[in-house]
């Protein structure tokens, strides 16, 4: 969906929504109540709990600072990443930079499963798992005109690869995307 549909579509909808009268409905006894259906919220250890919020702490970091490219301290991404993904970044922002682009939005990661990784003298990784979803998130011009549209696929599976150190803190080392969408 091109980005200048979306706003459209909204106000389509509240247009339609504000014109429709309103009526209030009272199930009868004889009709059958609904039920929700919830999915259960995956129960991580506290080591994994650990690991899934050092990814959504790297998203929030990351979108901070591609959406204030000019103003934000790039060096912020140490506080959630170490190399090779921080440097990874450093060189993405310099080229966005370069090109007068910035992020609008913010992608999401749902994660669907965590794996613990190798165990060497200076920590413990994990891999966190999931979908990646940038449907309302791209890259934009100086003139907020989305670039890099053509081929883009806006859920796709991936993971990412973090470190927890001796101390017990977090930090994204890795982001991979693999075939497959979600």
């Amino acid at each position: 969906m091109k980005t200048w549909t979306f706003p459209l579509l909204i106000v389509i909808i509240s247009a339609l929504v504000g014109c429709t009268p309103s009526v209030e409905v009272t199930p009868t006894p004889s009709e059958p109540e609904t039920s929700v259906i919830v999915t259960p919220t995956p129960a991580w250890t506290e080591d994994e709990q650990g690991a899934v919020d050092a990814v959504q702490r790297f998203l929030e970091m990351w979108s901070y600072i591609g959406q204030n490219i000019l103003e934000a301290d790039w060096m912020d991404i140490l506080q959630v990443a170490v190399p090779p993904e921080s440097e990874l970044n450093q060189e993405t922002w310099t080229n966005w930079l370069t090109q007068g682009w910035h992020l609008e939005g913010s992608p999401i990661f749902i994660v669907s499963r965590v794996e613990i990784g190798v165990l060497n003298s200076s920590g413990q990784w994990y891999y966190v798992h999931g979908c990646y979803v940038i449907e309302e998130s791209y890259i934009s011009d100086k003139d907020g005109k989305s670039v890099g549209d053509e081929g883009r696929q806006e859920r796709g599976l991936g993971y990412y690869k973090v470190f927890r150190v001796e101390s017990g803190a977090y930090y994204v080392g890795e982001s991979h995307s693999v075939e497959g969408t979600c």
